[in-house]
Protein backbone atom coordinates (compact mmCIF):
# COMPACT_ATOMS: atom_id res chain seq x y z
CA UNK A 1 0.00 0.00 0.00
CA UNK A 2 0.69 3.89 -0.36
CA UNK A 3 1.91 5.68 2.55
CA UNK A 4 3.57 3.19 4.62
CA UNK A 5 6.62 4.36 6.41
CA UNK A 6 8.49 1.37 6.63
CA UNK A 7 7.89 0.20 3.34
CA UNK A 8 10.67 -2.78 2.96
CA UNK A 9 9.50 -4.14 6.14
CA UNK A 10 6.17 -3.47 5.27
CA UNK A 11 6.19 -5.84 2.14
CA UNK A 12 8.35 -8.44 4.56
CA UNK A 13 4.93 -8.58 6.77
CA UNK A 14 2.74 -8.91 4.38
CA UNK A 15 4.42 -11.46 2.46
CA UNK A 16 3.87 -13.41 5.42
CA UNK A 17 0.88 -12.60 5.67
CA UNK A 18 -0.07 -14.38 2.32
CA UNK A 19 2.07 -16.86 2.95
CA UNK A 20 -0.06 -17.77 6.21
CA UNK A 21 -3.44 -17.70 4.38
CA UNK A 22 -2.15 -19.87 1.56
CA UNK A 23 -1.30 -22.58 3.72
CA UNK A 24 -4.12 -22.31 6.08
CA UNK A 25 -7.06 -21.43 4.46
CA UNK A 26 -9.73 -19.93 6.75
CA UNK A 27 -12.95 -17.44 6.81
CA UNK A 28 -11.00 -15.47 8.91
CA UNK A 29 -9.01 -12.95 9.63
CA UNK A 30 -10.09 -10.93 6.60
CA UNK A 31 -6.51 -10.46 4.35
CA UNK A 32 -6.45 -7.40 2.16
CA UNK A 33 -3.88 -6.34 -0.40
CA UNK A 34 -3.18 -2.16 -0.88
CA UNK A 35 -1.14 -2.89 -4.22
CA UNK A 36 -0.08 0.07 -6.36
CA UNK A 37 2.50 -0.04 -9.58
CA UNK A 38 5.88 0.79 -7.85
CA UNK A 39 5.20 -2.26 -5.10
CA UNK A 40 7.21 -5.36 -5.19
CA UNK A 41 5.60 -7.94 -7.71
CA UNK A 42 6.77 -10.37 -5.18
CA UNK A 43 2.98 -9.33 -3.35
CA UNK A 44 1.35 -9.44 -6.15
CA UNK A 45 2.29 -12.76 -7.13
CA UNK A 46 2.02 -14.26 -4.11
CA UNK A 47 -1.53 -13.05 -3.78
CA UNK A 48 -2.26 -14.73 -7.14
CA UNK A 49 -0.79 -17.97 -6.64
CA UNK A 50 -2.74 -17.86 -2.86
CA UNK A 51 -6.64 -16.82 -5.02
CA UNK A 52 -5.47 -19.91 -7.35
CA UNK A 53 -4.98 -22.57 -4.64
CA UNK A 54 -8.11 -21.82 -2.82
CA UNK A 55 -7.73 -19.62 -0.79
CA UNK A 56 -10.08 -16.58 -0.88
CA UNK A 57 -7.68 -13.87 0.82
CA UNK A 58 -6.23 -11.60 -0.19
CA UNK A 59 -8.83 -9.09 -1.56
CA UNK A 60 -7.65 -6.69 -3.80
CA UNK A 61 -7.45 -2.80 -3.74
CA UNK A 62 -5.75 -0.77 -6.42
CA UNK A 63 -3.95 2.14 -5.10
CA UNK A 64 -3.52 4.21 -7.97
CA UNK A 65 -7.24 4.29 -8.55
CA UNK A 66 -9.00 3.74 -5.22
CA UNK A 67 -6.45 7.05 -3.41
CA UNK A 68 -7.84 9.68 -5.44
CA UNK A 69 -11.22 8.33 -5.48
CA UNK A 70 -11.10 8.41 -1.94
CA UNK A 71 -10.29 11.62 -1.70
CA UNK A 72 -12.72 13.21 -4.01
CA UNK A 73 -15.45 11.07 -1.76
CA UNK A 74 -14.61 11.87 1.49
CA UNK A 75 -13.35 15.71 0.13
CA UNK A 76 -9.66 14.72 2.00
CA UNK A 77 -6.30 15.17 1.26
CA UNK A 78 -4.29 13.18 -1.23
CA UNK A 79 -2.45 12.48 2.17
CA UNK A 80 -5.15 11.44 4.27
CA UNK A 81 -6.81 9.83 1.47
CA UNK A 82 -3.65 7.37 1.81
CA UNK A 83 -4.46 5.98 4.82
CA UNK A 84 -8.29 4.62 3.78
CA UNK A 85 -8.51 1.51 5.69
CA UNK A 86 -11.01 -1.11 4.17
CA UNK A 87 -12.67 -3.26 7.19
CA UNK A 88 -15.85 -5.05 7.25
CA UNK A 89 -17.35 -6.69 4.10
CA UNK A 90 -15.19 -4.19 2.11
CA UNK A 91 -16.27 -0.67 2.60
CA UNK A 92 -13.53 1.65 4.15
CA UNK A 93 -12.56 4.50 6.61
CA UNK A 94 -10.05 6.96 6.70
CA UNK A 95 -7.70 4.95 9.25
CA UNK A 96 -7.43 6.99 12.68
CA UNK A 97 -9.11 10.05 11.72
CA UNK A 98 -12.79 9.28 11.27
CA UNK A 99 -15.26 6.88 12.16
CA UNK A 100 -18.05 5.08 9.75
CA UNK A 101 -19.82 1.92 9.85
CA UNK A 102 -23.28 0.80 7.79
CA UNK A 103 -26.35 0.97 10.38
CA UNK A 104 -28.67 1.20 7.64
CA UNK A 105 -30.11 -0.91 4.57
CA UNK A 106 -32.09 -0.18 1.59
CA UNK A 107 -33.27 -2.49 -1.13
CA UNK A 108 -32.99 -0.98 -4.32
CA UNK A 109 -35.08 -3.47 -5.88
CA UNK A 110 -38.30 -3.40 -3.10
CA UNK A 111 -37.97 0.87 -3.99
CA UNK A 112 -37.88 -0.41 -7.52
CA UNK A 113 -41.15 -2.85 -6.77
CA UNK A 114 -43.03 -0.46 -4.86
CA UNK A 115 -42.78 2.28 -7.51
CA UNK A 116 -44.22 -0.49 -10.12
CA UNK A 117 -47.25 -0.64 -7.50
CA UNK A 118 -47.72 3.41 -6.32
CA UNK A 119 -46.08 3.01 -2.88
CA UNK A 120 -47.74 -0.71 -2.01
CA UNK A 121 -46.06 -4.03 -1.25
CA UNK A 122 -47.26 -6.35 -3.86
CA UNK A 123 -47.05 -9.49 -1.49
CA UNK A 124 -48.80 -7.62 1.24
CA UNK A 125 -50.63 -5.08 -0.33
CA UNK A 126 -49.23 -2.72 2.56
CA UNK A 127 -48.19 0.73 1.75
CA UNK A 128 -44.37 0.59 2.06
CA UNK A 129 -43.23 3.85 0.85
CA UNK A 130 -44.53 7.30 -0.87
CA UNK A 131 -47.38 7.34 -3.32
CA UNK A 132 -45.96 8.11 -6.84
CA UNK A 133 -48.32 7.30 -9.42
CA UNK A 134 -50.38 4.62 -10.85
CA UNK A 135 -48.63 2.76 -13.02
CA UNK A 136 -51.02 2.16 -15.17
CA UNK A 137 -50.66 5.40 -16.40
CA UNK A 138 -47.01 5.60 -17.13
CA UNK A 139 -46.00 5.87 -20.99
CA UNK A 140 -42.18 5.65 -20.81
CA UNK A 141 -39.31 4.51 -18.93
CA UNK A 142 -38.66 7.80 -17.46
CA UNK A 143 -42.26 7.91 -16.09
CA UNK A 144 -40.87 4.19 -14.20
CA UNK A 145 -37.85 6.09 -13.54
CA UNK A 146 -39.29 9.56 -11.62
CA UNK A 147 -41.69 6.99 -9.66
CA UNK A 148 -38.32 4.79 -8.79
CA UNK A 149 -35.86 7.98 -7.62
CA UNK A 150 -39.23 9.53 -5.35
CA UNK A 151 -38.88 5.78 -3.47
CA UNK A 152 -35.31 5.60 -3.07
CA UNK A 153 -34.94 9.09 -1.97
CA UNK A 154 -37.62 8.76 0.32
CA UNK A 155 -36.02 5.62 1.96
CA UNK A 156 -32.18 6.85 1.51
CA UNK A 157 -33.61 10.08 3.61
CA UNK A 158 -34.74 7.58 6.73
CA UNK A 159 -31.61 5.98 6.57
CA UNK A 160 -29.85 8.91 6.96
CA UNK A 161 -31.85 10.32 9.36
CA UNK A 162 -31.59 6.90 11.25
CA UNK A 163 -27.69 6.99 11.48
CA UNK A 164 -27.39 10.46 12.77
CA UNK A 165 -29.99 9.71 15.38
CA UNK A 166 -27.87 6.18 16.21
CA UNK A 167 -24.45 8.41 16.74
CA UNK A 168 -26.27 11.35 18.80
CA UNK A 169 -27.51 8.53 21.14
CA UNK A 170 -24.57 6.27 21.08
CA UNK A 171 -22.17 9.60 21.62
CA UNK A 172 -24.41 10.37 24.99
CA UNK A 173 -24.77 7.11 26.14
CA UNK A 174 -21.54 5.50 25.56
CA UNK A 175 -17.86 8.03 25.58
CA UNK A 176 -15.36 5.21 23.98
CA UNK A 177 -12.96 6.47 25.37
CA UNK A 178 -10.38 3.71 24.60
CA UNK A 179 -10.75 4.10 21.07
CA UNK A 180 -10.76 7.89 21.29
CA UNK A 181 -7.41 7.47 22.72
CA UNK A 182 -6.45 5.86 19.46
CA UNK A 183 -8.63 8.29 17.68
CA UNK A 184 -7.11 11.90 15.93
CA UNK A 185 -8.30 15.09 17.46
CA UNK A 186 -10.17 13.60 20.21
CA UNK A 187 -7.33 14.58 22.97
CA UNK A 188 -6.93 17.56 21.46
CA UNK A 189 -10.29 18.67 21.78
CA UNK A 190 -10.64 17.15 25.00
CA UNK A 191 -13.97 15.59 23.16
CA UNK A 192 -15.19 11.63 23.11
CA UNK A 193 -15.41 10.10 19.63
CA UNK A 194 -19.32 10.56 19.39
CA UNK A 195 -19.39 13.88 21.23
CA UNK A 196 -17.49 15.92 18.68
CA UNK A 197 -13.96 14.20 19.04
CA UNK A 198 -13.59 12.68 15.49
CA UNK A 199 -12.57 14.63 12.88
CA UNK A 200 -14.75 13.38 10.15
CA UNK A 201 -17.90 11.79 11.55
CA UNK A 202 -19.01 9.97 8.66
CA UNK A 203 -21.64 7.71 8.14
CA UNK A 204 -23.17 4.61 5.23
CA UNK A 205 -26.06 3.10 3.90
CA UNK A 206 -25.76 -0.38 2.75
CA UNK A 207 -27.49 -0.89 -0.89
CA UNK A 208 -28.48 -4.27 -2.13
CA UNK A 209 -29.92 -5.17 -6.13
CA UNK A 210 -28.18 -2.48 -7.82
CA UNK A 211 -27.89 -4.89 -10.85
CA UNK A 212 -31.62 -6.31 -10.35
CA UNK A 213 -32.64 -2.87 -10.58
CA UNK A 214 -30.47 -2.00 -13.89
CA UNK A 215 -30.93 -5.33 -15.75
CA UNK A 216 -34.81 -4.27 -15.31
CA UNK A 217 -34.76 -0.70 -16.51
CA UNK A 218 -32.56 -2.37 -19.23
CA UNK A 219 -35.35 -4.97 -20.12
CA UNK A 220 -38.45 -2.68 -19.79
CA UNK A 221 -36.48 -0.22 -22.01
CA UNK A 222 -35.03 -2.06 -24.59
CA UNK A 223 -38.26 -4.73 -25.32
CA UNK A 224 -41.87 -2.51 -23.67
CA UNK A 225 -40.84 1.16 -24.43
CA UNK A 226 -38.55 1.24 -26.92
CA UNK A 227 -38.77 -2.03 -29.04
CA UNK A 228 -42.80 -1.97 -28.39
CA UNK A 229 -42.93 -5.85 -28.30
CA UNK A 230 -45.38 -5.73 -25.46
CA UNK A 231 -47.99 -3.49 -23.50
CA UNK A 232 -46.65 -2.28 -20.35
CA UNK A 233 -49.37 -3.58 -18.45
CA UNK A 234 -48.62 -6.92 -19.44
CA UNK A 235 -45.49 -6.67 -17.49
CA UNK A 236 -47.07 -5.37 -14.55
CA UNK A 237 -49.88 -8.16 -14.46
CA UNK A 238 -46.95 -10.93 -15.26
CA UNK A 239 -45.30 -9.41 -12.06
CA UNK A 240 -47.95 -9.23 -10.06
CA UNK A 241 -48.58 -12.99 -10.82
CA UNK A 242 -44.69 -14.24 -10.34
CA UNK A 243 -44.64 -15.17 -14.35
CA UNK A 244 -47.28 -17.69 -13.64
CA UNK A 245 -49.09 -18.39 -17.47
CA UNK A 246 -46.37 -15.51 -18.65
CA UNK A 247 -43.51 -17.54 -19.40
CA UNK A 248 -42.66 -16.33 -22.94
CA UNK A 249 -42.76 -12.85 -21.86
CA UNK A 250 -40.35 -13.48 -18.94
CA UNK A 251 -38.47 -15.43 -21.83
CA UNK A 252 -37.86 -12.52 -23.77
CA UNK A 253 -37.18 -10.27 -20.72
CA UNK A 254 -34.42 -12.64 -19.38
CA UNK A 255 -32.95 -12.64 -23.29
CA UNK A 256 -32.97 -8.54 -22.94
CA UNK A 257 -29.44 -6.15 -22.36
CA UNK A 258 -27.99 -7.34 -18.89
CA UNK A 259 -24.76 -5.53 -16.64
CA UNK A 260 -21.68 -8.04 -17.06
CA UNK A 261 -21.80 -8.08 -21.43
CA UNK A 262 -20.24 -4.89 -22.23
CA UNK A 263 -23.34 -3.51 -23.53
CA UNK A 264 -24.12 -0.21 -24.11
CA UNK A 265 -28.02 0.03 -23.15
CA UNK A 266 -27.45 -2.47 -19.95
CA UNK A 267 -24.50 -0.73 -18.68
CA UNK A 268 -25.32 3.08 -19.33
CA UNK A 269 -28.74 1.88 -17.41
CA UNK A 270 -25.83 0.16 -14.41
CA UNK A 271 -23.77 3.40 -14.26
CA UNK A 272 -27.31 5.48 -14.02
CA UNK A 273 -28.57 3.88 -10.84
CA UNK A 274 -25.38 3.21 -9.33
CA UNK A 275 -25.11 7.11 -9.60
CA UNK A 276 -28.38 8.00 -8.50
CA UNK A 277 -27.90 5.82 -5.07
CA UNK A 278 -25.03 7.76 -4.64
CA UNK A 279 -25.66 10.96 -5.42
CA UNK A 280 -29.46 10.67 -3.23
CA UNK A 281 -27.18 9.12 0.07
CA UNK A 282 -24.87 12.09 -0.36
CA UNK A 283 -27.61 14.29 -0.60
CA UNK A 284 -29.87 13.16 2.27
CA UNK A 285 -26.80 13.25 4.49
CA UNK A 286 -26.09 16.95 3.84
CA UNK A 287 -29.45 17.37 4.48
CA UNK A 288 -29.92 16.67 8.29
CA UNK A 289 -25.78 17.98 8.94
CA UNK A 290 -23.83 14.50 8.45
CA UNK A 291 -20.37 15.23 7.17
CA UNK A 292 -21.23 12.91 5.10
CA UNK A 293 -22.98 9.83 3.89
CA UNK A 294 -22.23 7.35 0.91
CA UNK A 295 -23.53 4.26 -0.05
CA UNK A 296 -21.36 0.67 0.42
CA UNK A 297 -22.35 -1.65 -2.25
CA UNK A 298 -20.85 -4.13 -0.11
CA UNK A 299 -23.36 -6.95 -0.30
CA UNK A 300 -22.97 -10.43 2.57
CA UNK A 301 -25.77 -13.19 2.27
CA UNK A 302 -28.44 -10.41 2.49
CA UNK A 303 -29.15 -9.85 -0.93
CA UNK A 304 -30.42 -13.82 -0.62
CA UNK A 305 -32.18 -12.81 2.61
CA UNK A 306 -33.88 -9.80 1.57
CA UNK A 307 -34.79 -11.47 -1.97
CA UNK A 308 -37.06 -13.59 -0.17
CA UNK A 309 -39.19 -10.41 0.58
CA UNK A 310 -39.16 -8.99 -2.81
CA UNK A 311 -41.12 -9.36 -5.42
CA UNK A 312 -40.73 -10.46 -9.07
CA UNK A 313 -38.82 -7.83 -11.60
CA UNK A 314 -38.58 -7.00 -15.03
CA UNK A 315 -35.26 -8.70 -15.31
CA UNK A 316 -37.01 -12.14 -15.40
CA UNK A 317 -36.18 -12.32 -11.79
CA UNK A 318 -38.40 -14.61 -9.26
CA UNK A 319 -40.50 -13.11 -6.36
CA UNK A 320 -38.31 -14.53 -3.47
CA UNK A 321 -35.08 -15.06 -5.49
CA UNK A 322 -32.02 -13.61 -4.72
CA UNK A 323 -30.70 -10.30 -5.80
CA UNK A 324 -27.69 -9.06 -7.29
CA UNK A 325 -24.70 -8.85 -5.31
CA UNK A 326 -22.83 -6.11 -5.33
CA UNK A 327 -21.38 -4.60 -8.37
CA UNK A 328 -21.36 -7.87 -9.81
CA UNK A 329 -23.85 -9.28 -13.06
CA UNK A 330 -26.71 -10.99 -11.79
CA UNK A 331 -26.01 -14.71 -11.51
CA UNK A 332 -25.35 -16.02 -14.68
CA UNK A 333 -25.90 -13.04 -16.79
CA UNK A 334 -22.70 -12.06 -17.87
CA UNK A 335 -22.43 -14.55 -20.54
CA UNK A 336 -19.78 -12.89 -22.95
CA UNK A 337 -16.89 -14.21 -21.70
CA UNK A 338 -14.60 -11.85 -18.56
CA UNK A 339 -13.55 -9.20 -21.52
CA UNK A 340 -17.03 -7.89 -21.57
CA UNK A 341 -17.18 -8.27 -17.52
CA UNK A 342 -14.54 -6.16 -16.55
CA UNK A 343 -15.27 -3.77 -19.03
CA UNK A 344 -18.96 -3.60 -17.88
CA UNK A 345 -17.34 -3.55 -14.02
CA UNK A 346 -15.45 -0.40 -15.01
CA UNK A 347 -17.90 2.26 -15.77
CA UNK A 348 -19.02 1.97 -12.38
CA UNK A 349 -17.24 5.30 -10.46
CA UNK A 350 -15.67 4.83 -7.48
CA UNK A 351 -15.39 8.40 -6.44
CA UNK A 352 -18.64 8.97 -5.12
CA UNK A 353 -19.36 6.08 -2.41
CA UNK A 354 -17.48 4.05 0.28
CA UNK A 355 -17.00 0.53 -0.52
CA UNK A 356 -18.10 -1.63 -3.19
CA UNK A 357 -17.76 -5.34 -4.06
CA UNK A 358 -16.83 -6.76 -7.40
CA UNK A 359 -17.08 -10.84 -7.20
CA UNK A 360 -15.58 -13.09 -9.62
CA UNK A 361 -15.66 -16.47 -9.96
CA UNK A 362 -12.23 -18.62 -11.78
CA UNK A 363 -11.81 -22.05 -12.20
CA UNK A 364 -8.80 -23.64 -11.29
CA UNK A 365 -7.89 -24.30 -15.08
CA UNK A 366 -7.21 -20.70 -15.27
CA UNK A 367 -5.05 -20.47 -12.47
CA UNK A 368 -3.16 -23.51 -13.44
CA UNK A 369 -3.03 -23.63 -17.02
CA UNK A 370 -3.77 -19.75 -18.16
CA UNK A 371 -1.86 -17.71 -15.71
CA UNK A 372 -0.09 -15.05 -17.59
CA UNK A 373 -3.01 -14.08 -19.14
CA UNK A 374 -5.42 -14.01 -16.27
CA UNK A 375 -2.72 -11.90 -14.66
CA UNK A 376 -2.98 -9.29 -18.07
CA UNK A 377 -6.15 -9.03 -18.03
CA UNK A 378 -6.75 -8.58 -13.92
CA UNK A 379 -4.33 -6.13 -14.52
CA UNK A 380 -5.71 -4.07 -17.64
CA UNK A 381 -8.85 -4.32 -15.55
CA UNK A 382 -7.05 -2.08 -12.75
CA UNK A 383 -5.30 -0.26 -15.51
CA UNK A 384 -8.67 0.76 -16.84
CA UNK A 385 -9.92 1.78 -13.28
CA UNK A 386 -11.36 -1.32 -11.64
CA UNK A 387 -10.61 -0.63 -8.18
CA UNK A 388 -11.43 -3.74 -6.30
CA UNK A 389 -11.91 -7.31 -6.66
CA UNK A 390 -12.94 -10.25 -4.63
CA UNK A 391 -12.02 -13.89 -6.39
CA UNK A 392 -12.91 -17.53 -5.44
CA UNK A 393 -11.35 -20.08 -7.23
CA UNK A 394 -13.37 -23.40 -7.45
CA UNK A 395 -15.11 -25.98 -9.83
CA UNK A 396 -18.69 -26.62 -10.17
CA UNK A 397 -17.67 -30.08 -9.49
CA UNK A 398 -16.61 -29.42 -6.34
CA UNK A 399 -19.37 -26.90 -5.26
CA UNK A 400 -21.71 -29.40 -6.38
CA UNK A 401 -20.17 -32.89 -4.76
CA UNK A 402 -20.05 -30.04 -1.34
CA UNK A 403 -23.64 -30.27 -1.75
CA UNK A 404 -23.65 -33.98 -1.86
CA UNK A 405 -21.31 -34.97 0.77
CA UNK A 406 -21.06 -32.16 3.41
CA UNK A 407 -18.53 -34.15 5.64
CA UNK A 408 -16.00 -34.31 2.89
CA UNK A 409 -16.06 -31.15 1.80
CA UNK A 410 -15.63 -28.60 5.01
CA UNK A 411 -12.21 -27.40 3.76
CA UNK A 412 -14.08 -25.88 0.74
CA UNK A 413 -13.85 -22.10 0.90
CA UNK A 414 -16.06 -19.54 -1.52
CA UNK A 415 -16.45 -15.60 -1.16
CA UNK A 416 -20.45 -15.04 -0.50
CA UNK A 417 -20.70 -11.02 -0.60
CA UNK A 418 -18.19 -9.18 1.68
CA UNK A 419 -16.87 -12.17 3.72
CA UNK A 420 -15.75 -15.22 2.97
CA UNK A 421 -17.24 -18.65 4.18
CA UNK A 422 -17.16 -22.76 4.07
CA UNK A 423 -19.57 -23.48 1.22
CA UNK A 424 -21.25 -26.30 3.57
CA UNK A 425 -22.03 -23.77 6.74
CA UNK A 426 -24.19 -21.02 4.18
CA UNK A 427 -27.92 -21.47 4.21
CA UNK A 428 -29.01 -23.55 1.01
CA UNK A 429 -30.20 -20.41 -0.92
CA UNK A 430 -26.91 -18.93 -0.58
CA UNK A 431 -25.52 -22.14 -1.85
CA UNK A 432 -27.82 -22.25 -4.62
CA UNK A 433 -26.74 -18.39 -5.70
CA UNK A 434 -23.30 -18.92 -5.51
CA UNK A 435 -23.43 -22.02 -8.30
CA UNK A 436 -25.41 -19.75 -10.66
CA UNK A 437 -22.78 -17.56 -10.87
CA UNK A 438 -20.84 -17.92 -13.97
CA UNK A 439 -17.68 -19.83 -13.72
CA UNK A 440 -15.13 -18.10 -16.06
CA UNK A 441 -12.84 -21.48 -17.03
Amino acid sequence: MKGRRNEREADQFALLAIEATRRTKKDQPQLSLRFHKEQDPALWNLALQALGEGATFPILYDDDHLIPAVAKAFGVSSDEAEQYLPYGCGEYMLWHTSISSPNAVINLAKCFELALNNGREMRSGKVMGPQTGDPAGFSSIEDVWGAYTAQVEWFMQACAMAQKVEYEVAGREAPFLFISLLTDDCLARGRALLQGGVRHLTAATEVYGMTTVSDSFSALDSLIFKGKKHAFSLVLQSLRDNWVNHTRLRAELVEQPKFGNDNAMADAWAVRVHEHACHSALAAGEKIGLESHHIVNINNSANTDLGRFTGATPDGREAGQGLSNGNSPAPGMDRHGLTALLNSMTKLRHDIHAGSVQNMKFSRTVFNHHLPELDFMLKAYFEKGGCQAMITVVSRQDLEMALENPSEWGHLMVRVGGFSARFVDLPPEVQKEILQRTLYD
